[in-house]
C-alpha cells in the first residue's frame, strides 16, 4: 500500500468515524451521537462534534431555562454545573446591605438572561 493510499484510508478512518443521525437530542436514542469522539472529553466532544456536523448538540439556552421553570432541571443540578463550570473568583460587590457574588451573576444570566443597558443609559448628568 503505498503512502497515499495510507494517508487516504486514514482520512477516511477519521471522516467517518463520528457518524451521528440524532442532532439536538431531546430525549433517549439508542445511538450513540458522539461515537468516536469518546476518547474526548464530553464538552469537546460536543464541540468537536458541532464542528464536524455543523450541528450544535445542545438545546438553545431557553429551551433550558423553560425545563428549569417547568421543574424538569432542578436547583441540584443547577448548582451541580455551577460548581464545575462556575466563575472561578470569589470577587463581589456590596450595594447597601446586599453582596453579589460572581457566582449570582452568573446563575442569574444562565437561569433568566441579563439584558444589555442601552448606552443611553450611562449619559449621566449631575
Amino acid at each position: 500500500m503505498s503512502a497515499t493510499s495510507t494517508t487516504l484510508h486514514e482520512l477516511i478512518d477519521e471522516a467517518v468515524a463520528p457518524v451521528s443521525q440524532f442532532w439536538p437530542m431531546k430525549g433517549y436514542v439508542s445511538h450513540n451521537p458522539i461515537q468516536g469522539l469518546e476518547h474526548l472529553p464530553f464538552d469537546e466532544a460536543f464541540r468537536q462534534a458541532k464542528h464536524l456536523f455543523g450541528a450544535d448538540g445542545y438545546l438553545p439556552v431557553e429551551e433550558y431555562r423553560g425545563l428549569y421553570s417547568a421543574g424538569r432541571i432542578t436547583e441540584c443540578s443547577v448548582d451541580r454545573a455551577l460548581k464545575r463550570l462556575g466563575p472561578q473568583t470569589d470577587e463581589s460587590v456590596s450595594l447597601g446591605s446586599m453582596t453579589i457574588s460572581a457566582a449570582d451573576v452568573q446563575r442569574t444570566h444562565m437561569l433568566h438572561g441579563i439584558d444589555p443597558l442601552e448606552p443611553a443609559l450611562f449619559d449621566w448628568q449631575f
